[in-house]
């Protein structure tokens, strides 16, 4: 809170002072169609219109691989200190790119946080995101069980992709001897899980 009272009082007497937090979007591409997601509302409006989407049209508006690392050495410069991957869909759509920025962000010693439904991580994939002492994923996940996450995330099966995926997490992070990442569930409140919440609860402790 220090460092970000600092920059602002920087900025106040027109001073350059760089950003604290960097928020790359990688994609709006996603693998899910979750019943509340924006992105496939608009889309589907677009359709309704005579409008088409095509997810190649998609691929060529991303910005390229070598200008997001690039970013990252530009962050350096300015001094950041912490880095979002998000976006209007899933990061690990682009599997390759974002394991390469989380690589990056942490050769710099910054802080790394990324936003994921969790559906598309391999063993692989979280053995190398745990190594580099990756800070802290965020889980979208809607429900306790298959019936109600799976529901609100428009795929079948999704629950339990995540599940293998965050108990991975807490085995390499046991076998490691390291607290990180720290993981953190978000979850939509909505007529589906507000009953069930304590449960959820439940589950986010087994899961660590």
């Amino acid at each position: 809170m220090n460092e970000r009272a600092k920059r602002i009082l920087e900025w106040s007497k027109k001073k350059k002072a760089g950003p604290y937090l960097i928020e790359i979007w990688p994609t709006n591409r996603c693998n899910l169609r979750c019943i509340m997601c924006g992105t496939w509302n608009n889309r589907e409006k677009l359709e309704k219109m005579g409008i088409k989407y095509d997810p190649k049209s998609e691929i060529k508006m991303e910005v390229s691989e070598e200008r997001l690392l690039k970013l990252v050495d530009e962050a350096n410069e300015l001094n950041a200190k912490e880095f979002l991957i998000t976006g209007g869909g899933e990061p690990f759509v682009r599997k390759s790119t974002t394991l390469k920025l989380i690589k990056k962000i942490k050769e710099y010693g910054m802080f790394g946080n990324i936003n994921t439904n969790g559906s598309l991580l391999t063993k692989s994939d979280i053995d190398k995101i745990v190594k580099t002492g990756w800070d802290m994923i965020m889980f979208s996940v809607d429900g306790p069980d298959a019936k109600t996450h799976d529901f609100i995330r428009g795929v079948r099966g999704t629950f339990q992709k995540v599940k293998t995926a965050l108990q991975e997490i807490k085995k390499l992070k046991k076998k490691y001897r390291q607290d990180k990442p720290k993981v953190v569930f978000n979850t939509v409140l909505t007529n589906k899980i507000f009953d069930k919440i304590d449960k959820l609860i439940l589950f986010a402790s087994e899961m660590g």
